[in-house]
């Protein structure tokens, strides 16, 4: 499973609630029945490093993996494409991440955050627009001032159990502005979009700000 929302960063100025519902499909969406529901509320804390949420219920169990971030900024991959070379990358489907510090692709996905799978969709296609773009199920991260945002693009194999290309690159985190850098998957490059801007905390930021 990978997390699609939320669809901007969370301000913990105090404690944040989470709610989960894990649901099992049915034939219809009516038939859809849940598997978890259930609600938890996150602290926090100024210490360093990861912290984990446990939900559960007598049929399953979620962790939830959780850091607050001191000073970042928001950073927005406005697009994603490929934008010359062949053949087509994703053939056989991929996958893209992000994580703040970059991590190496072999670490835990609890600091990694999936972008796009193909292995999500319908089919196992990779999600695409027009004009080589690609379909992203989530475009907003956070990440602290002073460190970077590593993108990492992997191109599955035929048999789609195994990473046939990849590639990365990375972006330092700025205040505003935007930014773009190409990361090369075999013979085909990738272009990478991300504008960068700051977090709101209360309204009269927006106030004496005259925008957000």
């Amino acid at each position: 499973m990978h997390l699609t929302g939320p669809s901007r960063a969370i301000v913990a100025v105090d404690h944040v609630d989470f709610e989960v519902q894990l649901k099992v499909k049915g034939a219809t969406r009516s038939s859809d029945r849940a598997l978890i529901s259930r609600c938890c509320t996150y602290s926090g804390g100024y210490h360093e490093g990861l912290d984990t949420a446990l939900i559960s219920n007598c049929f399953c169990t979620v962790e939830l993996s959780l850091e607050r971030l001191a000073k970042t900024v928001q950073a927005t991959t406005l697009s994603v494409r490929v934008v010359e070379g062949g053949p087509w990358p994703f053939e056989y489907g991929g996958r893209i991440v992000c994580s703040s510090p970059p991590q190496e692709v072999m670490d835990s996905l609890a600091r990694q955050v999936v972008l796009v799978d193909s292995r999500s969709s319908d089919g196992g296609e990779m999600p695409m627009g027009t004009d080589g773009y690609l379909d992203l199920s989530r475009h907003v991260v956070s990440v602290e001032l002073e460190e970077s945002l590593q993108f990492v693009i992997q191109a599955y194999s035929q048999s789609g159990d195994a990473i046939a290309r990849q590639g990365r690159v990375k972006f330092r985190a700025e205040y505003c502005n935007v930014s773009r850098g190409i990361c090369e998957i075999g013979d085909s490059k990738v272009e990478i979009t991300v504008a960068w801007s700051k977090l709101v905390t209360k309204r009269m930021d927006i106030l004496l700000e005259g925008h957000v």
